[in-house]
């Protein structure tokens, strides 16, 4: 197996050897456009990587697609002072989510979620893409930030439908991550208190997760191919 990690100074190949321990292998500086590397998402085969690089130009945050040791900086939206960040990639590298920069009507830089496929960034406004099956056709992720209106939506580019959902007496709702098909989305919300929730879009249902034994909050961070086995973390807190 083959994992690949992109640090502040160097880009990493961590694979096994002969089945015994893992190894290190440095694969290359990085370029000398981009001095420190952040990444947030791996392709379903490892081929790509994506995240945020930070520029040496200006010392700005870009959005960046790795393959095969080649940095690919996406650039960012139209307008604003330029910062972008990639959150997702699909299995074949061609469709890329995340956050860019736009000016509102009060001259005011505000973030708004893109997606960039075949080298063409496009705005998708007040969504905010945290996640993407592996065929780059489902993407998922919230909208909104003020009580009783933040909003989860899916996303399902083929048929060029967008559903929302809100969980009532829930704000800060995003959704975390889809399954292989799309139809199963693991959503977190933060206030009154964490919680998780599993949304099934062919019923339109949303199933609360709940707690660990003796805890009051739950974070969800990621889901299975079929969508059945959730991962994130659990417990109480207090002041």
């Amino acid at each position: 197996m083959t994992f690949t990690i992109l640090s502040a100074s160097l880009l990493w190949i961590v694979t096994s050897v002969g089945g015994g321990d893992a190894a290190f292998i440095p694969l290359r500086d990085l370029q000398d456009d981009y001095w420190a590397v952040y990444p947030s998402d791996i392709s379903l085969a490892g081929t790509f990587v994506v995240g945020r690089a930070t520029r040496t130009i200006d010392d700005r945050s870009e959005a960046i697609l790795w393959n095969n040791g080649q940095f690919q900086g996406l650039g960012d939206l139209p307008t604003g002072d330029f910062s972008s960040q990639a959150a997702a990639v699909s299995l074949d590298g061609r469709t890329v989510v995340g956050i860019g920069n736009v000016t509102n009507d009060n001259g005011d830089n505000i973030g708004n979620g893109f997606v960039w496929f075949d080298g063409l960034m496009t705005s998708l406004g007040e969504l905010s893409p945290n996640a993407i099956t592996p065929d780059g056709n489902i993407v998922v992720g919230g909208r909104g930030s003020g009580y009783g209106d933040s909003v989860v939506f899916h996303w399902n580019r083929s048929a060029g439908e967008i559903i929302e959902v809100s969980i009532p007496n829930y704000d800060y709702t995003r959704a975390e991550d889809v399954s292989e098909d799309g139809n199963f989305v693991v959503v977190s919300a933060q206030l009154p208190s964490s919680s998780a929730f599993r949304w099934r879009i062919d019923e339109n249902s949303i199933e609360p997760l709940g707690v660990l034994l003796g805890g009051t909050q739950t974070n969800p961070t990621a889901i299975s191919v079929d969508g059945s086995v959730i991962v994130g973390t659990g417990g109480s807190y207090s002041n």
